[in-house]
């Protein structure tokens, strides 16, 4: 006797998206967790992959704490040893990867923004998950070790240039790091450099939010911690992709004759336009998956793309429905459709609570399509 298939997402027309590190934090997690199993079960077994390559840089490991009664804020987690961010946000992310497709959300294709295309290729089979966090760790290491910043800017990359160029000889080591749309950029660079170009933003009216990372990315200045990340790299063990993985970065897919480890290495030192890229990512995709814990990523896909449907399962609070569910909404949100999605319960606890409160150190405020760098 042979069982009914399965419904399961269309592979051909689905895109996973994995983000990078500027919208990031573990409250949507936590609330997931009580209502969806297949989370708890990839969680479980992510980690249990991923924190063997902790104590070897210095990093204490993260399932166990997550599992805990009281576990850890994104904010305590970025007060410990450096890295240790980057590990959580590296093994979350794979994690909601594998439970969406456990629950039928299957990707013909993966998207990765910076940071994402680490999750990204390990889910791709491109490296053991040990090595994945290895990478996340370091990658984390070598940024903080050089220090600087990033801010958003409520500008387009045409006036973004035009006032790096007003800010003056100050300025001068500002950068245009990332296009998130035509009306938001982010800028990166040494802190003076950086003052001075949000000093000159808020003399012309520009809307400017200091990212709360401790470091700068997608700056020619990192060309050294970028060697330093590639030597690393070429110490691991890679493998061809065995699905698409699209690098926003790149703005192409990684081929079997990629090299990898140079191909991360450039995401510390390029700069990157979501609205030039996101087109060819999704080219052929009906509905896109954010496997992050915010919905920038999302946000973005939705304002540069709009024929393709959007969701970000734990940013909105459902766990979500097959795309071809009576009831979902025209964006590909599922909370139209209450009776096929999982609501996210309200934490109990106190320590709950308290990690589920936004941490705007990992979450700046800004438009949906913003906060992808």
């Amino acid at each position: 006797m042979t069982s009914a298939p399965r419904r399961t997402a269309d592979r051909v027309g689905t895109v996973h998206l994995f983000p990078g590190q500027g919208d990031f934090g573990l409250g949507p997690l936590l609330r997931a967790l009580p209502a969806v199993p297949s989370l708890r079960r990839a969680l479980a077994g992510v980690f249990e992959e991923a924190d063997r390559a902790a104590p070897e840089l210095g990093v204490v490991p993260i399932g166990p704490r997550l599992a805990s009664a009281t576990p850890p804020s994104a904010r305590e987690l970025a007060a410990e040893m450096p890295g240790t961010l980057q590990l959580a946000q590296f093994g979350v992310s794979l994690a909601v990867h594998r439970a969406l497709e456990e629950d039928d959300v299957v990707a013909g294709r993966f998207v990765a923004v910076s940071f994402g295309e680490i999750p990204a290729l390990t889910a791709a089979g491109c490296c053991s998950v040990a090595d994945g966090a290895r990478l996340a760790c370091r990658l984390g290491q070598l940024l903080t070790s050089h220090g600087g910043g990033m801010a958003l800017l409520g500008a387009g990359p045409f006036e973004t240039r035009r006032l790096l160029g007003r800010a003056g000889p100050e300025a001068a080591r500002t950068v245009l790091a990332c296009v998130n749309h035509a009306g938001e950029t982010v800028v990166s660079g040494p802190l003076p450099d950086l003052e001075a170009a949000e000093r000159c933003a808020a003399a012309l009216g520009v809307a400017v939010q200091r990212l709360r990372l401790p470091f700068m990315s997608h700056h020619p200045g990192l060309a050294e911690e970028a060697a330093a990340f590639e030597r690393y790299a070429r110490q691991l063990r890679w493998e061809p992709p065995r699905r698409p993985v699209f690098s926003a970065v790149a703005g192409r897919l990684h081929r079997a004759d990629t090299d990898l480890p140079k191909a991360l290495a450039a995401c510390l030192v390029k700069a990157f336009s979501l609205p030039t890229v996101l087109p060819a990512g999704l080219n052929g995709a009906t509905l896109a998956v954010e496997t992050g814990t915010g919905g920038a990523l999302a946000g973005a896909v939705r304002a540069v793309t709009p024929g393709v449907r959007a969701l970000a399962p734990l940013a909105v609070g459902f766990w979500p429905a097959l795309p071809s569910a009576p009831g979902t909404a025209p964006d590909g949100t599922p909370g139209a459709a209450p009776d096929t999605a999982r609501a996210f319960d309200a934490p109990r606890t106190r320590a709950a609570r308290a990690a589920a409160r936004p941490h705007r150190a990992h979450r700046p405020p800004s438009t949906p399509a913003g906060r992808n760098p």
